[in-house]
Formats: structure tokens, sequence, C-alpha cells
């Protein structure tokens, strides 16, 4: 999934107007969504299927990476001294 197809179907998610754009990578980011069972329609007005609705509610849950500090001389991870 691109990051343009995951901005389409978070769009699709708030806002159930079509996207204002209509380029054909917007028609290929909504039948890529048809296909794999995340809207109910592969073009507007489209309502996202309950897998739509998880899958945008798992990529909201998702935290953010917490970074590690690796010293390259020795590869080891370094601790935070916070």
């Amino acid at each position: 999934m691109s990051p343009y197809t995951i901005k389409v179907l978070l769009h699709h998610y708030c806002i159930h107007e079509p996207w204002p754009n209509n380029s054909s990578a917007y028609q290929d980011a909504l039948e890529w969504m048809y296909r794999n069972d995340l809207s109910d329609r592969p073009s507007p007005p489209l309502v996202l299927t309950p897998r739509g609705v998880a899958l945008v509610r798992m990529l909201c849950a998702t935290p953010l990476p917490a970074p590690r500090f690796i010293n390259p001389m020795t590869g080891e991870v370094v601790e935070d001294a916070a």
C-alpha cells in the first residue's frame, strides 16, 4: 500500500465525499481499495468496509517507533541518559 493510498483511505474514513482531484492515481487507489475489500465500490461515493475501518484504526493505534542509538565503533546500544 502506497502512502498516497493511505491518504485516500484516511480521506474516505473521515469525509464521505470524493477526493478533490479525480486523477488516475486516485482512481488506481480506489480500485486497489475495492480489490482488497477495504471499500464497498471502486468509485465514489464509497463507504469503507469493516476491514477498511479496522485498517484505519490499526494505523492510528500504531505507536511511533522508539529510536535506538548505536555506537558505530562497538555496535552496542547506547542507553538513553534521560
